[in-house]
């Protein structure tokens, strides 16, 4: 399954990361820096994918689902999906719970902001994961 490349497998330098996310390095290694600057939805999406990338902390799957279950209670579709895309892998600190992965992408889907939570329209290929 292409989930588990999510966290696991991809490695994402901390440039990259900063310009994705028009965040200074040093925001990053400073939280409350970041908290003055971006909203606070924002401030716990960053902070997931830290925990979920390790970048300045211990990658940490638990925390990392803490901080976007935190940006998803915000309506943040993005957050929901990369917290039931950890649920659906599990490790480092979670564990692997397929229900509670399900919940998060069908709050996702609910929402219909499918261009926040970075789905493309496309032909089927005849496979739902691809």
């Amino acid at each position: 399954m292409q989930f588990s490349k999510t966290f696991r497998d991809d490695h994402v330098s901390v440039e990259d990361f900063c310009k994705r996310y028009h965040v200074s390095e040093e925001e990053l290694k400073d939280p409350e820096k970041l908290a003055q600057r971006l909203p606070e939805s924002l401030v716990n999406l960053v902070k997931g994918y830290q925990y979920g990338y390790g970048i300045f902390v211990q990658k940490d799957y638990k925390k990392a689902v803490e901080f976007f279950a935190k940006s998803a209670n915000m309506e943040s579709t993005r957050a929901m999906v990369e917290a039931g895309k950890l649920y659906l892998i599990g490790g480092l600190g979670l564990k692997q719970d397929f229900i509670e992965s399900i919940k998060w992408f069908l709050k996702a889907a609910t929402l219909n902001q499918t261009d926040n939570m970075g789905c493309r329209e496309s032909k089927p290929k005849g496979r739902i994961l691809e």
